[in-house]
């Protein structure tokens, strides 16, 4: 795999990382929209302060999201609907270290 850039937690505020399968990786500026699709893996860092989270809701139709909470808590909204409609609700309560 190819050398990792020296990042530091405040230089990967609004980057993303690109682990890419043919073992390259790179880091980008995030851009408005949705994710650039890669063949592997997309990691950021989302900063979320008191009340709703950064998005109203999203899908992962061919991949997962993996949270980890550095500090505080948070409710976690599941909702097995689709686009079109609102599903069964599950609530899940995560803390620091979850």
């Amino acid at each position: 795999m190819t050398s990792v850039p020296d990042m530091n937690a405040g230089s990967f505020d609004a980057k993303v990382a690109l682990l890419r399968r043919d073992d390259t990786m790179s880091f980008v500026e995030v851009a408005p929209g949705p994710p650039q699709r890669i063949d592997g893996y997309t990691i950021g860092a989302v900063h979320v302060s008191a009340g709703p989270g950064p998005h109203l809701g999203e899908m992962h139709p061919d991949g997962d999201e993996f949270l980890h909470v550095v500090s505080g808590s948070m409710e976690l909204i599941i909702d097995d609907g689709d686009a079109d409609e609102v599903g069964a609700e599950t609530v899940v309560s995560l803390r620091a270290g979850d």
